[in-house]
């Protein structure tokens, strides 16, 4: 009876063994974003990998924040830009200056809504405020036709790439 009973206690100890609490991750935010479509940054080490260390591609980084009216009124329109161009080698990001201040400082951003069209790490093109998509969009095709352009010989590889090829 008493070897019964130890091996039911035995049981019991096995089976608490077995509960270990359950640990529950954090949940990683969406991306792409649901704004603008383009991919959010959350720090400055990201920045840096996703907009100022990339030399393949151009990068359009538009800067934002929650509490701005001209940044919410603007979104519309960096949206449908972002998707227009959604097939063009482009890495598109979003930064909110709120969530990013460091960020936003270190790139000299003092004035949202803004986008910054990068190429190898270094800012070519500027669209600062609020501007009707037509604008923002000719603006993106200028940055790009640049690229392709022949005077820019180390950067006439990626015209194929940036779809320029029947312009």
């Amino acid at each position: 009876m008493e070897e019964l009973i130890a091996e039911e206690e035995k049981a019991e100890n096995a089976e608490e063994e077995d509960k270990t609490p359950e640990v529950k991750e954090s949940p990683q935010p969406k991306r792409p974003v649901e704004k603008s479509g383009a991919y959010e940054i959350f720090n400055s080490t990201e920045y840096s990998a996703k907009v100022l260390n990339v030399t393949e591609r151009p990068v359009f980084a538009y800067f934002t924040a929650p509490w701005c009216g001209p940044c919410r009124l603007a979104l519309p329109t960096v949206k449908k830009v972002v998707k227009e161009f959604a097939d063009r080698d482009v890495e598109f990001v979003e930064v909110s200056t709120t969530q990013n201040p460091d960020v936003a400082e270190s790139v000299g951003v003092h004035v949202i809504p803004i986008v910054l069209f990068y190429w190898k790490g270094i800012v070519k093109e500027t669209v600062i405020g609020m501007v009707p998509q037509k604008v923002l969009a000719n603006r993106m095709n200028r940055f790009l036709l640049k690229l392709g352009d022949p005077g820019f010989e180390e950067l006439a590889p990626t015209k194929e790439k940036l779809g320029l090829t029947d312009l």
